[in-house]
């Protein structure tokens, strides 16, 4: 209901009952079209409702059937063919650049139809750009995650999508469902992370290994690289990861 016609939009005008008629127009550059006996109508901007309003008073002048408090005829306006809107994807993005894509896209199908995401690109803080405002961060791992598609708005003709860098690089192995690098936000938890790599297995053990890299504060020519840690995942769920952790999930030995 609340899409919006526009320029290379196609739409489909029938009068049925007393008078029958059909006919399809696509709305020219300058978002109008023109039709026998009524002259040009101005639809770009409308929603299919509006437009449907307006060419009942257009073609009331032409059909008496459409008068009256109970015509005899009636009109329906819906759509044929869509145009495309240009929406630009900026940052990591497969292709980046100005896109031609489906009218009714969302960030998400949007990105599908432009090569993706690059490896480097975060999935975590993709911006949608509307008239110079940042209006929607949309987090993919809540969409796979639990199906959350509320902030995959619908893109406008003229919108940017950008895709800045990945925030981290987290690595889980082990007794896992799903061992994969991940990309955690800031403030978030070994708990976090074994929710997105789909928990654990059922002979995953409660003690984690945690590898973790120095930081460039922290460095030391008298110490090493990197420190191991161990933490018991029953008492330490909320224990917060870092930008180059990697996980080691042991499982339990058969006796």
């Amino acid at each position: 209901n609340g899409y919006i016609l526009g320029t290379g939009d196609e739409i489909i005008i029938e009068i049925w009952g007393e008078t029958q008629l059909r006919m399809s127009h696509i709305l020219d550059q300058y978002g109008k079209i023109s039709v026998d006996k009524i002259g040009q109508v101005y639809l770009a901007g409308e929603t299919l409702k509006e437009a449907e309003n307006k060419l009942l008073k257009k073609f009331k002048n032409v059909h008496s059937s459409l008068k009256g408090v109970q015509p005899a005829s009636f009109i329906d306006v819906s759509i044929g063919k869509l145009k495309s809107i240009n929406v630009t994807f900026i940052g990591e993005v497969g292709i980046p650049g100005i896109h031609a894509i489906h009218s009714f896209s969302t960030i998400i199908t949007g990105l599908l139809q432009t090569g993706g995401i690059k490896i480097t690109g975060s999935l975590r803080d993709i911006q949608l750009i509307r008239n110079d405002q940042n209006i929607s961060i949309l987090d993919f791992y809540q969409y796979i995650d639990n199906g959350n598609a509320e902030n995959d708005l619908r893109l406008l003709d003229g919108d940017r999508v950008y895709v800045p860098i990945r925030h981290s690089t987290v690595t889980i192995k082990g007794a896992i469902m799903s061992e994969s690098i991940y990309e955690l936000n800031v403030g978030e938890t070994i708990e976090d992370l074994i929710q997105f790599s789909g928990g654990f297995t059922v002979k995953a053990q409660k003690n984690i290994r945690i590898d973790r890299l120095v930081t460039m504060q922290e460095y030391s020519e008298k110490l090493p690289h990197d420190k191991t840690i161990f933490i018991d995942y029953l008492a330490n769920h909320d224990y917060i990861m870092q930008d180059g952790d990697n996980v080691m999930i042991y499982a339990m030995t058969p006796i």
